[in-house]
């Protein structure tokens, strides 16, 4: 088994929030055996990684504030996390409901115009299924409430986190992980739906299921990896740099690079920038730095 890299989990980057008054977890992975060290608010923790090369610590529970830097290293890497918040983190999870934009709520316009609260953060997940638990999430990145990002942030989740944050007058954090049509047994663990004897006959069929199940997902894992590489040629040979010169370009209206209109390798004819990112090409064009970034991660690179 090839040693695992030095990585942290997608959840911790900048702009993330972790709950006040509460022994926050850490957690990451690397080549068993190797001495972790982390450094928050003026403390320095360590961890050791174990035989399947996890390593966890827990941040003293510290009330609300913020900004903080998180620095972890290990093995000669380092992750530097900047802009972390400390305040209410809450999930929201569920179907199209939970995952309905605010673009497309009532008073639309003049809600993302006042949307202007630096301190509430959101956390979007990208969409993978799968038929047994992932160590980490597809992709996303943390956005910062504003104009320019919250016309793209979950309707529900952003009203609740507003109400929130002007009565506790603290940050809050809003991981969503929402997906369309999904029945909520496929939000279960396969424990949970075992205790439920009137899913006994459904288990039984899926869990017959599962050898076929399981050689297709790895199918599709294999032919995302291909889409990867193609897009990821595609921007070298377009020479389309995105990290140089997002300045000049944020709030602005842009036309997105040509491979969006283009079908590629198992996208059944689908553009990219599609539904098959939760995300259309009509609300990307209003970008933002992190919006820049968060979409050639997600939708050139499919995700960590």
């Amino acid at each position: 088994m090839a040693e695992e890299e030095f990585r942290l989990p997608t959840v911790f980057g900048d702009g993330m929030v972790l709950q006040r008054d509460f022994a926050n977890p850490v957690w990451g992975w690397a080549a068993p055996g190797q001495k972790v060290h982390l450094s928050f608010n003026g403390k320095v923790h360590e961890s050791e990684t174990g035989s399947d090369g996890r390593w966890m610590l827990r941040l003293p529970a510290a009330p609300a504030g913020g900004p903080y830097e998180m620095k972890v290293s290990c093995g000669g890497k380092e992750f530097l996390v900047k802009d972390i918040m400390i305040g209410e983190v809450w999930l929201c999870a569920g179907q199209s409901n939970m995952g309905w934009w605010v673009s497309q709520s009532e008073n639309a316009d003049e809600e993302i115009r006042n949307a202007k609260y630096p301190e509430i953060r959101v956390f979007t997940e990208g969409w993978r299924a799968s038929f047994s638990p992932q160590k980490d999430a597809r992709g996303g990145c943390w956005l910062q409430c504003s104009p320019e990002n919250a016309g793209i942030f979950s309707a529900v989740g952003y009203f609740f986190a507003r109400e929130l944050h002007k009565k506790l007058g603290v940050p809050v954090g809003i991981i969503c992980a929402a997906w369309g049509g999904t029945p909520i047994e496929a939000w279960m663990s396969s424990g949970a739906l075992a205790s439920c004897p009137s899913l006994k006959a459904q288990l039984e069929e899926m869990n017959g299921k599962l050898p076929s199940l399981q050689t297709k997902e790895s199918e599709l894992l294999k032919k995302e990896t291909g889409q990867r590489k193609y897009f990821s040629e595609i921007l070298a040979s377009e020479k389309i740099v995105l990290p140089e010169g997002i300045q000049a370009l944020k709030g602005a209206q842009v036309e997105m690079p040509s491979i969006f209109n283009k079908s590629a390798p198992g996208t059944d004819g689908r553009k990219r920038g599609e539904s098959e990112f939760g995300c259309s090409r009509r609300n990307a064009l209003s970008i933002s730095e992190r919006n820049i970034c968060r979409f050639s991660s997600e939708c050139f690179a499919g995700g960590p």
